[in-house]
């Protein structure tokens, strides 16, 4: 027994220096002379790809043979718990006992797990059996257990789902007691993947990438990730390059910095990574370009005010919920009930014209009508419309007036980032707004991207000769 005690000390001083604290542990007792006990935390590594984690509530199908699998992917698994005791005359004789718990297992599945733990100490008794257990649970429980391309937690969910059917099934009953589940009634898909990203996270803290703006090493811990497209950058460059773009204006575009990938800067790092005083400029740029691009959406005419008001369908009354100042939805002057609107267009080009030819004294005479400032303010507000009209089109997104100076005839806008055709105002919202353009079918702006566009004429010399 001795010798058995001197081997016991040896291998748990073995697999300590082995294994880090999160994957074996000696549960220390008070009696020195206590059996030695310990915990076992097989980490095992998933393959290249992502594994695809399937689920449905087994009751539910049985009602409903045709009813889908629900999915979704993880990177890392929970690991194999194993507990572990020595009895006084392990290894010469008896093996460890212990108890297995693997949370994404139904018990008789884990049951397996335990005969095959038993099997391995049968081919190697008389010697320390923790070590090979600890191999088989990271490097061959997977193979093992026939999981390859994806994992079916039906039985976990079902449980989640109906536990008292559950805790009456003859399986559980059947299941060699030392295999249990401490996780069995918890949500298997909000358990593992909180786990996989808690996961990520530690692993990638505790990588070093290159920053693909300065393409400087850096620890993990000063990196950011999008999520989505798993692009990685110093937290410095990403600060530089969201803080730029907010200040541009530009918050509903803000994507990552890497070339041709669309994939969009969430608010959450936005915020993680900018001073307070930035990230509520961003969140109030971002609500302005939000409520622009809403049709029923006006703002306040007051100019101290500016409050953004909703309009009710063909209502002419709008209230500010701000100054609850009442104005016209449509002229934005002061509420005038049922009656007209000043002027509308076709009355203000023909007050232009006839100002415009009258003499002195029937100048005087409209002025004195609606007012010389009045009719300054309609003049203007003419010309600047006969301007956009002529030269401008409306962003088929936001409404936005763009001027055309140069280039092809595929638009984007300054203000929202949308794509649109100049020729026939259709948004493009393709992948590849260039498509528009090579539709010989269903456009009828096929070949004419570079429609009216001057092309200079390139004088040589021997035009001169």
């Amino acid at each position: 027994m001795e010798t058995d005690k001197g081997r016991q000390e040896d291998e748990i001083a073995s697999l300590a220096e082995i294994y880090e604290a999160e994957e074996f542990f000696r549960i220390k007792k008070e009696d020195s002379g206590s059996a030695i006990e310990c915990r076992l935390s097989g980490l095992f590594s998933l393959p290249e790809k992502l594994l695809k984690v399937k689920y449905l509530n087994l009751n539910v199908q049985g009602k409903c043979p045709s009813l889908p699998y629900l999915k979704f992917f993880v990177r890392y698994l929970p690991p194999a718990n194993l507990f572990v005791t020595f009895p006084p005359n392990y290894p010469s004789e008896n093996p460890p006992s212990f108890k297995l718990s693997v949370s994404w297992l139904p018990v008789w599945e884990t049951s397996r797990v335990c005969q095959k733990l038993d099997e391995l100490w049968l081919a190697n008794k008389g010697n320390e059996i923790l070590f090979i257990w600890m191999n088989f649970l990271k490097f061959e429980l997977l193979s093992f257990l026939d999981i390859r391309y994806y994992l079916d937690v039906s039985l976990i969910f079902t449980a989640f789902e109906e536990p008292k059917q559950y805790l009456n099934s003859d399986l559980i009953r059947l299941s060699d007691p030392r295999a249990f589940n401490d996780h069995i009634f918890m949500n298997p898909k909000a358990y593992l993947i909180k786990y996989d990203v808690c996961r990520h996270r530690i692993h990638f803290h505790s990588s070093f990438y290159t920053c693909k703006i300065c393409f400087s090493e850096i620890s993990g811990r000063h990196c950011s990730e999008i999520t989505k497209c798993g692009h990685i950058y110093c937290k410095d460059c990403m600060r530089q390059y969201i803080s730029l773009r907010i200040s541009e204006g530009k918050v509903n575009s803000i994507c990552c910095p890497e070339h041709k990938c669309n994939t969009e800067v969430m608010p959450d790092l936005v915020k993680e990574l900018v001073s307070p005083e930035i990230y509520e400029r961003y969140e109030r740029l971002l609500l302005k370009v939000t409520l622009d691009s809403m049709s029923d959406i006006i703002y306040c005419p007051r100019s101290s005010c500016q409050y953004p008001v909703t309009r009710d369908g063909e209502d002419t009354l709008a209230t500010c919920a701000n100054c609850f100042y009442n104005f016209c939805a449509f002229c934005r002057k002061v509420y005038h009930g049922v009656a007209p609107c000043a002027m509308n267009s076709q009355e203000q080009q023909k007050l232009i014209v006839e100002y415009q030819t009258a003499n002195h004294a029937e100048k005087k005479l409209l002025e004195k009508k609606y007012g010389r400032r009045q009719l300054q303010i309609v003049v203007e507000n003419h010309l600047t419309n006969s301007y956009l009209k002529e030269n401008t089109k409306p962003c088929p997104n936001c409404l936005a007036r763009i001027t055309k100076t140069e280039g092809c005839n595929k638009m984007t806008c300054g203000h929202c980032q949308a794509h649109f055709c100049w020729l026939c105002g259709k948004h493009l919202s393709g992948p590849d707004p260039y498509e528009h353009f090579h539709d010989a079918v269903g456009g009828t702006c096929f070949l004419r991207l570079f429609e009216g566009v001057e092309i200079p004429q390139i004088i040589f010399e021997n035009d001169f000769e």
